[in-house]
């Protein structure tokens, strides 16, 4: 099942429209694979940003592709930024993304080139729904110790 890439988006960046469908499809297949990962461990998918409203920067460079989820407010972005003659760290895109845009940072995921390996998007799947638990127990920690201070 395809992420909802909503409606009306302001579109930018240099990637040619072939590319961009390549990783749509990529990022899409990477979305199946959190679903079923969320699904096996009894929790709603919606806790994880992807199935939520998103906006995104998405760089493909030498290596790898790099995705962006920022929270969407207003009218949906995407950026889509042709790096194939470079090799950009994350963290790079990341600061590239916080000094330049508005946007609320909910997920980066750092994806083989297309079409992808399976594993490595089984992989990076894994990761996604790890950092996912972590921040879930870290607030369901939060809120009982919250509920002894009071």
């Amino acid at each position: 099942m395809a992420l909802d890439w909503g409606g009306i988006a302001t579109v930018g960046g240099d990637m040619s429209e072939p590319d961009q469908q390549l990783v749509i499809e990529l990022i899409n297949s990477f979305g199946d694979v959190v679903e079923q990962l969320l699904t096996a461990h009894g929790v709603d998918k919606s806790v994880s940003p992807i199935f939520r409203p998103f906006s995104t920067i998405v760089g493909w460079d030498r290596e790898k592709v790099i995705v962006v989820f920022a929270k969407a407010s207003g009218i949906v972005s995407r950026v889509w930024l042709d790096l194939k003659g470079e090799i950009i760290p994350p963290s790079a895109l990341v600061a590239d993304v916080r000094r330049q845009t508005n946007h609320e940072i909910t997920a980066v995921v750092t994806l083989p080139p297309p079409p992808g390996e399976s594993s490595q998007i089984e992989a990076a799947a894994g990761q996604h729904t790890d950092d996912l638990e972590r921040q879930l127990t870290l607030v369901s920690r939060l809120v009982v110790d919250f509920t002894v201070f009071v």
